[in-house]
């Protein structure tokens, strides 16, 4: 009975004196290291796939995650490639028809997300005929020159769509009206059968007339625009990419939770007439991530068949992976 109780009470002083011990030990106090604020400057046109670009900086998601976004607006993608290749910007909106021939030039550059039309639903090009053209069906349009710009995303929807639905290569027509506002004139005066045409325009066309024969929201998905940046930039400062598209993530949830809410930022930003604001369907915007291979794939083999850029361009080589901050 005594050495029990000894032994229980040597264990007592054990714990107590364990007990103390811990008490008296400070913890190390450990700063938290700042976040240094990225200056990114972006290159953007004005259209309704820029609106997580523009939401993030009306929203302070840029400055909440230490950024300081400088947007810098293009009237055309030339202007924007122009100045991406002055060094003028660190990267830009733009399409991967378009990052493939700033690669295939031998410029410095990787995808780094989708900004919209992750699936065939997000963004619409379509081929429009013309008010008086009789064309309404898409066989109509079997030799038939639809009007578009040579070496662009809406040239490509025209003749893998076009492909897609059995038409040979010599049935599938184009000429060339570079110019998206000359295009828009010419067609709704009749001076051309069908065009090629981004959303807004083909709202603004079938509210006058147009009609629409092939919509590339109802197919494969042809269709992504793009953010891209100089590979270099991406790896000198990794963090600051990843908290840009943290940033877009945040304005894309946002837009999608009450798209009503950013109509008159398209009016402001995106060209959008100020008529059409309370009717017009907001896009729905994906979180950030890169393209499907498949879909990449698809359009390098076409510019290859075409012989626009090198075969060493691959998917691989146009693409990087950031993880959001």
């Amino acid at each position: 009975m005594v050495k029990r109780f000894i032994v229980t009470i040597i264990a007592g002083i054990t714990i107590v004196g364990g007990t103390a011990g811990c008490q008296t030990a400070k913890p190390e106090t450990v700063k938290p290291v700042p976040i240094k604020t990225a200056t990114i400057r972006v290159g953007t046109l004005p259209v309704e796939d820029g609106l997580p670009i523009f939401v993030a900086a009306k929203n302070g998601y840029f400055k909440k995650n230490h950024l300081n976004v400088e947007i810098v607006n293009f009237q055309s993608a030339l202007e924007c490639d122009a100045a991406f290749q002055a060094g003028q910007i660190d990267g830009f909106m733009g399409d991967i028809l378009g990052a493939a021939l700033l690669d295939n030039a031998g410029n410095d550059v990787s995808i780094v997300t989708t900004v919209l039309g992750a699936t065939a639903k997000e963004g619409r090009f379509a081929i429009v005929a013309a008010p008086n053209s009789g064309i309404t069906t898409v066989d109509q349009l079997k030799n038939v020159p639809i009007a578009t710009a040579s070496n662009t995303v809406i040239d490509y929807m025209i003749h893998q769509s076009l492909k897609d639905k059995g038409f040979t290569p010599a049935e599938i027509q184009t000429i060339e009206v570079k110019k998206l506002p000359v295009r828009m004139q010419m067609l709704l005066a009749g001076q051309i059968k069908a065009a090629g045409l981004p959303n807004l325009m083909v709202v603004l066309a079938e509210k006058q007339g147009g009609k629409i024969i092939v919509d590339d929201t109802k197919a494969e998905n042809l269709s992504q625009t793009v953010i891209l940046f100089k590979t270099s930039f991406i790896k000198g400062d990794k963090s600051a990419i990843g908290r840009f598209l943290t940033s877009l993530n945040q304005a894309a949830a946002a837009i999608n939770k009450a798209p009503k809410a950013y109509t008159a930022l398209l009016v402001e930003k995106a060209n959008l007439p100020a008529g059409l604001a309370q009717t017009f369907q907001v896009s729905h915007y994906p979180q950030a991530g890169l393209p499907a291979p498949k879909d990449v794939n698809r359009l390098l083999n076409w510019m290859k068949s075409n012989h626009t850029i090198k075969d060493d361009i691959t998917y691989s080589r146009l693409t990087m992976e950031v993880k959001p901050k």
